[in-house]
């Protein structure tokens, strides 16, 4: 059973993980393409100071919604997987 104090900070650390790996992905994406936060705003239909929010590392909430929209705008897809969290010892 799951020590409720223990996850509550795990699952802290993970969306802190997930919205770095996000946001460097997409800013990755945006130089690739030659795309400002302004033309990627204006691509989703959303004001650049939504778009900053959702690239904040330190605003961990984000729909996926929002992630599709800016996938499209950036002719992309989204790819998402897991791994474990501790390299497995091999018996």
């Amino acid at each position: 059973m799951p020590r409720p104090n223990r996850s509550a900070a795990a699952v802290d650390r993970q969306l802190s993980r997930i919205k770095r790996d996000l946001s460097r992905d997409v800013r990755t994406a945006m130089t690739r393409k030659g795309v400002s936060q302004a033309e990627l705003a204006r691509r989703m239909g959303t004001s650049r100071s939504m778009l900053f929010r959702m690239l904040n590392t330190k605003v961990t909430s984000v729909q996926l919604r929002s992630i599709a929209r800016i996938a499209i705008a950036l002719e992309g897809r989204i790819a998402i997987s897991f791994s474990p969290s501790r390299p497995s010892s091999a018996a």
